[in-house]
């Protein structure tokens, strides 16, 4: 599974692919191993240029606080089928319960996914 986002350039986010190791580590069951991670290596770096036209004349809504982003791309280990493609009520029985026991035991490590949706569970 190849994922190309966008990160939020703060000291307080901790990289995707930084938190599947972590989850790994702490054997969090249903989690896929990270493959590869980081920021997209070229020159100039890959960031979103919103900020830098902010105060123009031009744009529609001046003062706005604007928050960098980086390029950047997660390699994970996964390979399946959509939430949405379950044959049973058994296995979306059984699929909601290995999200909950994940999305707990994340939680007690200190991390909060914050967008749990038929996009982001593959089974």
């Amino acid at each position: 599974f190849f994922k190309d986002s966008w990160h939020l350039n703060s000291p307080d986010m901790i990289p995707k692919g930084e938190i599947y190791v972590e989850l790994n580590r702490n054997h969090v069951p249903f989690v896929p191993t990270c493959l590869a991670s980081g920021d997209v290596q070229c020159w100039p770096k890959q960031e979103m240029q919103m900020k830098k036209y902010v105060e123009f004349p031009w744009t529609c809504r001046q003062g706005l606080s604007i928050t960098s982003h980086t390029h950047y791309h997660l390699i994970l280990d996964i390979v399946g089928e959509r939430l949405t493609n379950l044959t049973s009520s058994r296995e979306l029985v059984q699929a909601i319960h290995d999200v909950l026991v994940t999305h707990q035991q994340a939680y007690t490590l200190g991390f909060l996914h914050r967008d749990i949706s038929t996009g982001n569970i593959t089974i």
